[in-house]
């Protein structure tokens, strides 16, 4: 339950070659990887053995990513599928979205946003199994990370807190969460950053400083290494975007 399976699903070799390369290296919590040279391959090993993660390219001969993973979750609605493309265009990024993918990241992959990419896979794995016990702990600092996000969070003060020490608070999140607590703080902000980018119309320098960014520019910069795009390039693309299907 320590690592995750992924799935790698592109045409060029060299890519998968880069990943597969990048993850070994890297020691990410990946237990094994799937390729996949087209969608129709993609679409077989992911039904077959069930893929914790899926990074699909958009454009592959024959079956296309987007019709594979619409094929896929079709299959498998709770699939975690993030797109990758090449090409910086709202349409594909649109269409991506509109298949029901999780997200979408721009070609070349920024290492910083795929190793949290497999992070997140495995904490959401580590979340659904059906044997996994709370712990407190991992509770009290996930309410104070939730509280301050608009504050520099140090370790140090969390702990307190908590009324533990540092390295024990460190050591307990890392073991029951599946992460560190920087990590999760991280990813925190990035779901917060997004929802505010997508509901609202709050200029970047506000949103930088409500989530303890000391510039809009440092904001734009870590956002844009975490997901591959700028956050105006996501406001635009997730506005823009159709709603889901209703009846």
């Amino acid at each position: 339950m320590n690592a995750i399976t992924l799935l790698v699903a592109d045409d060029e070799p060299i890519v998968r070659t880069f990943l597969r390369q990048y993850v070994r290296e890297n020691g990410l919590p990946v237990s094994r990887i799937l390729e996949a040279a087209n969608g129709q391959e993609a679409i077989e090993l992911a039904l077959e053995h069930s893929p914790d993660l899926i990074l699909m390219d958009i454009r592959m001969p024959g079956v296309n990513g987007l019709d594979a993973a619409a094929a896929i979750m079709k299959e498998r609605p709770a699939a975690a599928i993030v797109m990758a493309t090449a090409y910086d265009d709202f349409e594909y990024a649109r269409g991506a979205l509109r298949s029901g993918v999780k997200d979408y990241l721009l070609k070349p992959l920024d290492p910083a946003a795929l190793a949290d990419l497999i992070r997140k896979a495995l904490a959401a794995k580590q979340a659904n199994a059906p044997d996994k016990a709370a712990h407190p702990l991992v509770a009290q600092v996930r309410e104070y990370v939730a509280a301050n996000l608009g504050e520099t969070l140090r370790l140090e003060d969390i702990a307190r807190a908590a009324h533990v020490s540092p390295s024990h608070c460190s050591r307990v999140f890392s073991r029951h969460a599946g992460m560190s607590i920087s990590d999760f703080a991280a990813r925190q902000r990035l779901a917060k950053a997004k929802e505010l980018l997508e509901s609202t119309h709050l200029p970047v320098t506000e949103i930088a400083g409500r989530l303890g960014f000391s510039t809009s520019a440092y904001f734009a910069s870590w956002f844009k290494r975490m997901t591959g795009t700028s956050p105006l390039g996501h406001r635009k693309v997730k506005k823009a975007a159709p709603p889901p299907f209703s009846d």
